[in-house]
């Protein structure tokens, strides 16, 4: 019988936008196995970017620790991200170097849903959580579906107490690089919410899950109306308000 395994740590819900009419069109075969190939890959992607970037800092010893504790589970059209962390025992580089891991595993789905033509929408959480087998509940989750389900664009928000837990071990002294590259792939955002929400935008920070594509704009565009999905009324103000934060997110950094 699988044990109740209490844990802290960060949690990601996405969701596939437009995923019902999808489904209808009996293309939802396909979709699964983008999201699956690309869950499966997580531990190589991970050691991919530690190659790439951060070898210079000495990652070997942390990189596939923190791949492993990284699970991942596929319901429809939802995807639950979630790692562990130590109860205790961490400082604020062992922290920062989690969020690295987790961040860039959030964002290389989000890149790899874009290439097959799919948009996610997304929150990230943190706090404490349990988990049974495929079974997993806890507030952060909670914090994170209320809040992805909210959104009326494709991107990922962090639940207030997320970014803050990022904030208080981006100084990590030795670790700019992963600072930097944190920094690089979020934003403060006033982003809009569904009509039927009870506020009509909320202010946060957004990790940009889009990459730095050529005609991002055109590709975001073109991901709406994929698996000849039509651009409903209700489907064109997530596009606008979409390209809207691109552009916004662009426009930041440039200036920055």
């Amino acid at each position: 019988m699988n044990k109740i395994l209490i844990a802290n740590g960060s949690v990601a819900y996405f969701d596939i936008m437009g995923y019902e009419s999808i489904n209808t069109r009996n293309e939802i075969k396909e979709v699964a196995k983008i999201i699956l190939d690309h869950l499966d890959g997580i531990p190589a992607s991970i050691r991919d970017i530690r190659k790439k970037y951060f070898l210079s800092i000495g990652l070997d010893e942390h990189a596939d620790r923190f791949a492993k504790s990284i699970s991942s589970i596929l319901l429809s059209d939802s995807v639950l991200l979630t790692e562990k962390e130590p109860m205790k025992g961490w400082g604020a580089r062992e922290k920062l170097l989690n969020w690295l891991f987790f961040l860039h595993a959030c964002y290389m789905l989000m890149n790899k849903m874009l290439d097959g033509n799919l948009l996610l929408r997304g929150a990230i959480g943190y706090g404490r959580y349990f988990r049974k087998g495929n079974c997993f509940a806890g507030k952060p989750i909670i914090d994170s579906i209320r809040l992805a389900e909210s959104l009326d664009l494709a991107g990922c928000v962090f639940v207030p107490n997320a970014w803050d837990e990022v904030e208080k071990v981006i100084a990590a002294e030795g670790l700019g690089l992963v600072a930097d590259f944190i920094r690089s792939i979020t934003f403060k955002y006033e982003v809009p919410l569904k009509s039927c929400a009870s506020e009509r935008s909320f202010k946060s920070h957004v990790m940009i899950g889009f990459g730095t594509k050529d005609n991002l704009e055109q590709k975001v565009r073109q991901a709406f109306t994929s698996y000849n999905r039509e651009i409903t009324e209700k489907v064109r103000p997530k596009i606008d308000n979409t390209v809207l934060m691109i552009q916004s997110f662009l426009k930041c950094k440039c200036t920055s």
